[in-house]
């Protein structure tokens, strides 16, 4: 049985999912990890991050974060662009966040389009890493542009 907390984090991942899947959003799973060395920054670091793709691919991305403390820290995050296309080349992103945060390990994935897709990883986010609540720091999301109610009704 989830706690109240869980199934608050589920709701607004799935309800970015379907709104961003329903509206033409390319959604990518990107994991961000932290090390020894990196001094607490993880989440200005991202933010940084974040503003060198904007300069470097035009991307103007929408996210959704769940920040945990395994290991050093990592995040776990969609990040969501409409159109067709949304790369990020991977070995790009690994020295990018390197040279950021002193932490070469990341990953990047492609998010189904499907309601399956949406409901199976909110339920495996929510599984993995909000479980007992001891490794959660927070959970986070960009600004929408759209209201939460419209987002339940995009459904």
């Amino acid at each position: 049985m989830w706690t109240r907390k869980q199934r608050g984090i589920r709701q607004a991942v799935i309800d970015r999912l379907r709104y961003w899947q329903g509206n033409g959003h390319v959604v990518r799973w990107v994991t961000l990890t932290s090390s020894p060395a990196s001094g607490g920054r993880l989440r200005a670091d991202f933010q940084a991050l974040k503003k060198r793709i904007e300069h470097r691919f035009g991307y103007q991305f929408e996210y959704a974060c769940v920040d945990t403390r395994e290991g050093h820290g990592v995040l776990h995050m969609l990040w969501a662009l409409r159109g067709d296309s949304f790369f990020v080349p991977f070995r790009w992103l690994q020295e990018t966040w390197k040279e950021l945060h002193g932490a070469w390990h990341v990953n990047i994935k492609d998010v189904g389009r499907g309601d399956s897709d949406a409901r199976r990883l909110s339920r495996y986010i929510v599984a993995q890493y909000c479980g007992g609540q001891v490794g959660l720091v927070r959970f986070s999301q960009s600004r929408c542009a759209v209201p939460l109610g419209a987002m339940r009704r995009a459904w």
